[in-house]
């Protein structure tokens, strides 16, 4: 013979309630949100990365094109000097907006999922 629900006592129909309904721990929602947070973060800082690798790799292609001056000499340890001048160079101009690479790529990786 079946009970009615009204019958039922107030403990019972809280513990009949809790497992029909799908549990929901908010604890386990906010690690996951905080986990795509640092997953955007983490994408952000990739594709600002690669837009300074690109502009490291443009800058340098463009020194290569300008004629060498004789007038003060040239040495080693200037085209050292040149080079890590052109990677921070680069590091500002990505951190700074760049032309647009690291925002288009962070658009279209953040949106394929």
């Amino acid at each position: 013979m079946r009970l009615p629900p009204a019958a039922l006592p107030m403990e019972a129909k809280q513990l009949f309630k809790s497992l029909t309904r799908p549990a929901e721990n908010p604890d386990v929602k906010k690690s996951s949100q905080i986990d795509g947070a640092k997953e955007q973060t983490k994408l952000k800082a990739t594709c600002q990365d690669f837009e300074s690798v690109f502009l490291n790799m443009m800058l340098s292609k463009m020194r290569e094109a300008v004629p060498k001056d004789d007038l003060m000499g040239e040495s080693r340890g200037e085209d050292v000097f040149r080079g890590m001048l052109d990677e921070e160079l680069s590091k500002n101009m990505a951190a700074g907006g760049g032309v647009g690479l690291a925002r288009m790529l962070y658009e279209q990786l953040s949106t394929r999922k």
